[in-house]
């Protein structure tokens, strides 16, 4: 009894709780964005005959944009430890700015010299 109240209280499960909570809201995300995209499909072919030539236009510019729905949930991470790291800044885009120069490689800047780069 002492074993498994010990493990309870013990800061790696802590952890691990905190990175399964983290996961299953980033699978979430990612499945809010697939429907994001797919659900004007779906409507579409539930509609089959009745569907408007503007809702086949309007699924031909969605469908696509799966693609920077996914790109936003894979970001999402980076950019919300971006803005607890930057806590100080209030300024968003700088945070924005920070991830994808972070993503492509180029080297970290401090926040004075990315509110350089912005208008």
């Amino acid at each position: 009894k002492n074993d498994s109240h010990r493990r309870i209280n013990d800061p790696r499960s802590e952890r691990e709780k905190r990175q399964t909570i983290q996961v299953t809201q980033q699978g979430i995300w990612f499945i809010l964005a697939y429907m994001a995209a797919w659900w004007p499909a779906i409507i579409a072919l539930i509609m089959y005959e009745k569907t408007p030539p503007e809702y086949v236009c309007f699924i031909s510019a969605v469908y696509p944009l799966q693609g920077a729905f996914n790109a936003l949930v894979y970001f999402r991470p980076k950019y919300i430890a971006e803005r607890q790291r930057m806590i100080s800044t209030s300024d968003r885009c700088v945070s924005r700015l920070s991830v994808v120069l972070d993503t492509v490689n180029l080297p970290r800047m401090s926040s004075e010299n990315l509110n350089g780069l912005l208008p």
